[in-house]
């Protein structure tokens, strides 16, 4: 199923940037479970769903809008997982790791928004 009005190499960019927010929502979701706070894990459960939501509406937006809300959406993902190592609730090295990626990966999508 094509999304209307993209060519294959665009529409494939869009479902993979989709799949992988929705697996850092994942993340998130299993690292709050490990939490003994229940207020600080609940909070972490809905900002680990809103990756996925973000993503679905961006599928659904025209050029270049779902791009650039793709860009958006992992470089501000990106500061919230490094925020987790902050609170030392996260590796170190995955928040460093999770900010290297993150920029690359916001770069990269701006770069198709542009295109």
């Amino acid at each position: 199923m094509a999304l209307p009005g993209i060519g294959e190499p665009r529409r494939a960019l869009i479902v993979y940037a989709v799949a992988i927010l929705s697996f850092l929502g994942g993340v998130r979701w299993g690292v709050a479970l490990g939490y003994e706070n229940q207020q600080q894990a609940g909070r972490d459960y809905a900002l680990a769903v809103i990756p996925a939501l973000v993503g679905w509406a961006a599928a659904l937006m025209s050029a270049p809008a779902d791009l650039w809300t793709l860009a958006v959406a992992f470089l501000l993902v990106g500061l919230l997982d490094y925020g987790m190592s902050c609170r030392t609730v996260a590796p170190e090295w995955y928040g460093n790791l999770r900010l290297a990626l993150s920029a690359a990966v916001t770069l990269a999508l701006a770069a198709a928004a542009l295109a």
